[in-house]
């Protein structure tokens, strides 16, 4: 018996302790909770700083996107508006002399009159005027765009060098 009751004693003393392993797994399971911290309280902030993201990458967004646009208005008006002045330099040397119809002509701008001191065709040239070449009629002819004036009208040679 007496063996007996050691053998039940240690069973009596091994499920308390299994009871006692048990409740403290239990006990360090828990998770801890912010009692004092409500949830709205966190969610407010991170809103906020959500929001102002959103709101600064948004700006951020338009103004590129109107940079954008401007930039291709400005490129597409900028071609158009050498068009239109070729053609309408065209159109007004064609009021005040007649021009080949069956050619379009090299327009160029007279930048510095000075380099054209010793070409008698450019005597009379400023800074401004347009020289209109028509290659296939071998005409040339300068235009003061400012007070609607043919200065000079040519017919000009190209001479072909076969110097090598």
């Amino acid at each position: 018996m007496l063996i007996r009751h050691s053998t039940q004693t240690k069973r009596k003393a091994s499920h308390t302790k299994l009871e006692d392993l048990s409740s403290n797994s239990r006990a360090s399971s828990t998770v801890p909770t912010f009692s004092n911290v409500s949830s709205k309280s966190l969610f407010r902030p991170l809103a906020f700083l959500v929001l102002a993201i959103l709101i600064v990458i948004g700006i951020l967004g338009g103004l590129l996107l109107v940079n954008n646009r401007q930039t291709t208005v400005i490129a597409t008006s900028e071609n158009s508006t050498t068009e239109m002045t070729d053609q309408a330099i065209i159109d007004n040397v064609s009021q005040l002399i007649e021009l080949p119809a069956d050619e379009q002509p090299t327009i160029a701008t007279i930048s510095d009159q000075t380099k054209l001191t010793d070409y008698t065709f450019f005597e009379n040239a400023e800074n401004g005027d347009k020289v209109l070449i028509y290659a296939k009629s071998s005409k040339a002819i300068i235009y003061r765009p400012s007070i609607n004036r043919i200065i000079n009208s040519a017919p000009i040679n190209f001479e072909v060098s076969n110097n090598l």
